[in-house]
């Protein structure tokens, strides 16, 4: 990859030396001053190549650890909209993608604090499991009604919670059906 770098710094020089080689022999008896405009041409055109390569792979580089805080959950600051066209309409893509993740991270909040609210409120006792028969969670009511501490029964198998046979073949019915069931 480095040796693919370089080559695109000489292409631009390559085309500047072969140009001033042209001109050398159109014009004659001006060569020792064409060589040194094409020397110097050739200085500049790598410097100006490294300095915008450079301000290149700082964008990318800076794309890159954005990325990373992101896909840890850490919502980072906007990215600065870089000099190059091309990194710049992928800074603002991603910007807009963090918006959008930020405002749907927002919105589960918010709905997760609302359903928390109507469950603490019940007095009806809810228990919510998976279909592995663990206790995703439990409202308090169904915690004093169970005999079983609402903070520790998140994770654990449904036989360790409700320990009465009746009610554990309800819930294992009602898990096996599509449809309701009473009991």
């Amino acid at each position: 990859m480095h040796q693919k770098r370089f080559l695109h710094q000489l292409v631009p020089t390559f085309v500047v030396l072969t140009t001033s080689v042209w001109l050398i022999a159109a014009i004659g008896s001006s060569w020792p001053w064409l060589v040194g405009g094409a020397v110097v041409t050739a200085v500049v055109t790598l410097f100006v190549g490294r300095v915008l390569q450079q301000r290149a792979l700082q964008a990318l580089s800076d794309l890159a650890t954005a990325a990373d805080h992101l896909a840890r959950g850490e919502l980072s600051p906007k990215l600065a909209k870089p000099d190059v066209l091309e990194l710049a309409a992928i800074t603002e893509r991603f910007n807009g993608m963090a918006d959008v993740i930020e405002q749907r991270l927002r919105a589960l909040l918010a709905q997760s604090s609302e359903q928390r609210a109507v469950l603490a409120s019940m007095s009806e006792g809810v228990i919510a499991i998976d279909l592995q028969q663990r206790v995703i969670s439990l409202n308090r009511a169904a915690a004093e009604l169970l005999n079983f501490a609402q903070g520790l029964a998140a994770g654990r198998p449904l036989q360790e919670v409700i320990r009465n046979a009746d009610l554990r073949r309800f819930v294992t019915q009602a898990l096996a059906s599509d449809d309701p069931i009473s009991g």
